[in-house]
């Protein structure tokens, strides 16, 4: 018989020459490469630091200006009104000389008359500042301007038009600070009215 090659064995590798082999595959980066990559770490990191100081600088500025403009906004709420009080005041000065004068006096024409340029003076004053009065008697009832606190009989006028104005009102600009008390027409012979006018406080 031919004897037959049995295989070799091959000898047990060492853990030794595992361990060279396992650090020959290593991939080691050069000392340059390391040297950059620190350096622009570094870079960054200082950017990073200047973003965040100059964000604390934006955040104390915004803060300033917060302060700043409430405290404008306070001071004008404060002290906004005295460019007012200064023009009424020679017309707070004319109705005390007026209220003396018509102590001692008997001729009621003068005193009201005075009393007239005392009202027209206030008057100027207010309107120079927006304020207008609201037209009521012989319009048409607007329910935005007039509040309606009675009726009228009347024949020879409309019907819901405005006959008699208890207390004016104003508006400011184009807004209605104080509506108009009236009263307003209705017709005798209408036994239910085509429209009622509505008080401007509903």
């Amino acid at each position: 018989m031919i004897p037959q090659d049995t295989p070799q064995q091959e000898p047990n590798e060492h853990p030794i020459d595992r361990k060279k082999d396992a650090s020959a595959k290593r991939t080691f980066v050069p000392v340059s490469e390391v040297t950059l990559l620190r350096k622009v770490l570094e870079e960054e990191k200082k950017k990073n630091e200047e973003c965040v100081t100059r964000l604390k600088y934006l955040q104390a500025d915004f803060e300033n200006l917060q302060k700043r403009s409430k405290r404008e906004i306070d001071d004008a709420t404060k002290y906004g009104e005295t460019d007012l009080t200064l023009n009424l005041l020679p017309i707070l000065d004319d109705l005390e000389r007026a209220l003396a004068a018509g102590k001692n006096s008997d001729n009621k024409e003068a005193i009201v008359g005075g009393l007239e340029m005392i009202l027209k003076a206030a008057q100027n004053v207010l309107f120079r500042r927006g304020l207008s009065p609201i037209d009521a008697v012989g319009k048409k009832f607007d329910p935005a301007k007039h509040e309606a606190i009675g009726f009228v009989s009347s024949s020879d006028r409309e019907e819901n038009t405005v006959v008699r104005e208890l207390r004016k009102g104003y508006m400011f600009g184009e807004k209605v600070i104080r509506p108009s008390i009236v009263e307003v027409a209705r017709n005798p012979s209408s036994e239910q009215p085509t429209s009622s006018p509505k008080t401007a406080s509903q």
